[in-house]
C-alpha cells in the first residue's frame, strides 16, 4: 500500500469514528417509562386518560379551552415532591435546588420561542405550574429555594454539584398542570415519567438523564401548546 492510499485510508477511519461518536451522543439516555404514580401535586387526577403515541403517559386537555385566546404565560418556579424515605429527599439542598431550577429554565427556554412570559394575570394569560415527583402519597420539598436563571448558567449549577452518586435521577417524573390565570380554570394537566438508559453518561454521570427528561419534557409541552393553538385557529 502506498503512502497517499494510505493516508486516505487513515482519513476514512477518522471519519467513520467521528460520525459514530456523534450518533451516539445524540442518542436519547432516557425512555418512557410504562407507569406513574400521582404523587398528590395536581389538584384532580380523575380527569386524566391514558395518553397516545408521543404522549405523556396520563393526560387530559379541556374540550372547551380556548387555545386560540392565550398569548402570555405565568410560569410558576418547578417544585419537588417527594416520600420520607426517597434518595431525592435525602439529595442536599443545592442539588434539589439545581434540579428545579434547571427544569424551570428549560421550560422558559422553551416557552418563550410562542409565548411572553408575564407575572400578572389576565385574560389571555396561562399559569403553568409543574413539579418533579418521585412516589405517591408525596410531601413537598420545603426547603427549596429557585431563582430565575437563564439556561445555561442552570446548567452549569447542574453540574457544579453534580457528583454521579444520585440515583433518584435516573427516574425523575413530572406532573404539569396548565390553568386559566384569572379564572383558575384548568385547561391542561398531565403526568409522565423518564427512566434512564444508562447506555451513555456524560462526565456528571446520572444527572444527565434528569436533564434529558427536563428537557423533553420542557420541548413536549410547548410543542403540544403550539399544536392546540393552530388547531383553535
Amino acid at each position: 500500500m502506498n503512502k497517499i492510499n494510505f493516508m486516505k485510508k487513515i482519513a476514512r477511519r477518522s471519519v467513520l469514528i467521528m460520525t459514530s461518536t456523534l450518533i451516539i451522543c445524540g442518542c436519547a439516555t432516557t425512555h418512557q417509562a410504562d407507569s406513574v404514580k400521582p404523587s398528590g401535586f395536581l389538584t384532580n387526577y380523575s380527569q386524566l386518560k391514558k395518553g397516545g403515541d408521543d404522549e405523556a403517559l396520563l393526560r387530559y386537555v379541556n374540550p372547551r379551552a380556548p387555545w386560540g385566546n392565550y398569548r402570555k404565560i405565568i410560569l410558576q418556579p418547578v417544585k419537588l415532591y417527594a416520600s420520607k424515605d426517597s434518595d431525592l429527599r435525602n439529595a442536599s439542598q443545592e442539588e434539589r435546588a439545581a434540579l428545579a431550577n434547571y427544569f424551570t429554565a428549560a421550560l422558559r427556554e422553551e416557552l418563550v420561542k410562542n409565548y411572553k412570559l408575564v407575572s400578572t394575570p389576565g385574560p389571555d394569560v396561562m399559569t403553568i405550574r409543574a413539579a418533579i415527583t418521585d412516589a405517591d402519597e408525596s410531601e413537598v420539598v420545603l426547603d427549596l429555594f429557585t431563582t430565575v436563571m437563564p439556561i445555561g448558567l442552570a446548567l452549569s449549577a447542574m453540574k457544579s454539584v453534580a457528583t454521579g452518586s444520585g440515583s433518584f435521577v435516573g427516574d425523575a417524573q413530572a406532573e404539569i398542570e396548565i390553568l386559566d390565570s384569572s379564572t383558575s380554570t384548568r385547561l391542561a394537566a398531565a403526568v409522565d415519567r423518564r427512566v434512564g438508559t444508562k447506555a451513555l453518561r456524560s462526565k456528571f454521570g446520572a444527572w444527565n438523564d434528569a436533564k434529558e427528561a427536563c428537557d423533553h419534557w420542557a420541548k413536549q409541552l410547548r410543542e403540544r401548546l403550539e399544536a392546540m393553538t393552530d388547531s383553535a385557529n
